[in-house]
């Protein structure tokens, strides 16, 4: 009789399934090596990733656990014949502030974000509003000394990295409570475009920021709950809400003057992440969510207010344009893993065209 093994997400306990069908749950990534299994003869529950060739040798990028279920007992099969299963380990109450500061969010992302913005020591960037007045914006550290020029353009490239990594997390958020990321927009029944992931992203922003001293809790969730979301952009009530861009959608160092407009914008179409009104799951990034965009600083021509469902349309043959120019020689690109990374420009059409592309099976070795 084949070894059957039981597994668990979520903390609801499930199985059994033969080794076989073991294997490809965690192939297909539906199984974390982070996840706990058990199987007749084993003392107690053991994480996955313990089981020897249960994974691939490679890299494996896990996706988020699965959100809460019914209360149901999952089981494949009938429990009359079952054996006696341990009971799943409660997990211990998080002393650590850190910890509880990402409470929620899988433990994959807390190395990639979760420290690098920890350490910055203060988060105003969206704790104010734009108003849509030019400017230089307080980042997430307040900074006041006087730099030459090129001092001045480095510490704007690294709030720019600040904000993004903020961006990032919300969006690991909205990923872990809806099983993909959001799409560019909200769409009406009959298929109109409405709302930007901008306004669509705030009550997951107000999460990220939560348990900095600087930041007022509830303030990104107060402005969402503002919109009618079943209003477009530009109905008479959501217009009011553009001078209402939190100041980390400001790019640091921007001269934009129109009110509400914003340089950090997704890349949209066919074989990007963010193509149409359904939301894109981690497990669809087959080319690797260290190697796929998903947020770029664009140029002014193609800045966007920031609720509009208006972003940068996918350029195959020229998929560089409209990207960068602020920092000189390239621009900031949050990628999918969570990391932010300075893409330098010109680069090789293929090469950043497969930065785009989230399933097109390229290589984007790429030169720094």
């Amino acid at each position: 009789m084949a070894q059957e093994w039981y597994y668990s997400k979520s903390g609801q306990q499930k199985g059994p399934v033969i080794a076989q069908k073991l294997k490809e749950l965690a192939i297909s990534g539906q199984l974390r090596p982070s996840d706990l299994v058990w199987h007749e003869g084993m003392a107690e529950w053991a994480q996955a990733q313990k089981v020897k060739g249960l994974f691939p040798k490679a890299p494996f990028t896990a996706p988020p656990p699965l959100p809460p279920t019914s209360t149901t007992s999952v089981s494949e099969t009938s429990s009359a014949s079952l054996p006696p299963v341990p009971p799943l380990p409660q997990p211990s109450t998080a002393t650590n502030p850190l910890t509880r500061r990402f409470l929620g969010v899988p433990r994959w992302v807390w190395g990639s974000i979760g420290a690098s913005v920890l350490v910055l020591g203060g988060i105003r960037g969206y704790l104010e509003t734009s108003g849509g007045t030019a400017g230089p914006k307080t980042g997430f550290t307040a900074d006041t000394a006087k730099r030459d020029d090129g001092e001045q353009m480095a510490l704007q490239r690294s709030q720019s990295v600040n904000d993004l990594k903020v961006l990032l997390l919300a969006m690991l958020y909205y990923e872990n409570a809806h099983e993909c990321f959001p799409p560019s927009a909200s769409y009406s029944p009959e298929g109109k475009p409405l709302l930007s992931w901008r306004v669509h992203l705030l009550p997951y922003i107000d999460k990220a920021c939560s348990g900095f001293s600087d930041h007022q809790q509830g303030v990104e969730t107060r402005l969402y709950e503002q919109f009618h979301l079943n209003e477009s952009w530009d109905s008479p009530h959501n217009r009011t809400l553009i001078a209402k861009m939190p100041g980390g959608y400001r790019l640091p160092g921007s001269t934009l003057t129109d009110k509400g407009r914003t340089n950090y914008v997704v890349v949209v179409g066919p074989e990007t992440v963010f193509n149409g009104p359904k939301g894109t799951g981690i497990s669809e990034i087959t080319d690797g969510t260290s190697n796929t965009i998903m947020i770029v600083e664009c140029d002014d021509e193609h800045a966007s207010i920031w609720t509009t469902p208006d972003d940068l349309p996918f350029d195959r043959t020229n998929p560089a344009r409209g990207l960068g120019g602020h920092f000189g020689g390239g621009f900031n690109a949050a990628m999918c893993d969570g990391s932010v990374q300075f893409v330098s420009l010109p680069q090789p059409v293929e090469i950043l065209r497969a930065m785009f592309t989230k399933a097109g099976d390229e290589t984007s070795n790429r030169g720094e």
